[in-house]
């Protein structure tokens, strides 16, 4: 309701520690996740290889 997010499990690589934040939603893949916060602010947590955590500049979702 307040949009926290969880995480539980192995936290190789920190896939286990979300930014703090209220999330809209939230995509996980094998080892990372990446959620839009409501500001429209995009976040990637989780193991970086191949770039997977790391965003692009100025990337931000629409919220409305």
């Amino acid at each position: 309701r307040n949009g926290d997010v969880k995480c539980w499990g192995n936290n190789g690589g920190g896939r286990s520690t979300a930014p703090p934040g209220a999330y809209l939603s939230i995509s996980a893949g094998g080892s990372h996740t990446c959620g839009v916060l409501r500001n429209g602010d995009v976040k990637c947590w989780g193991s970086n290889s191949s770039g997977k955590a790391t965003l692009p500049p100025n990337i931000r979702a629409a919220t409305d």
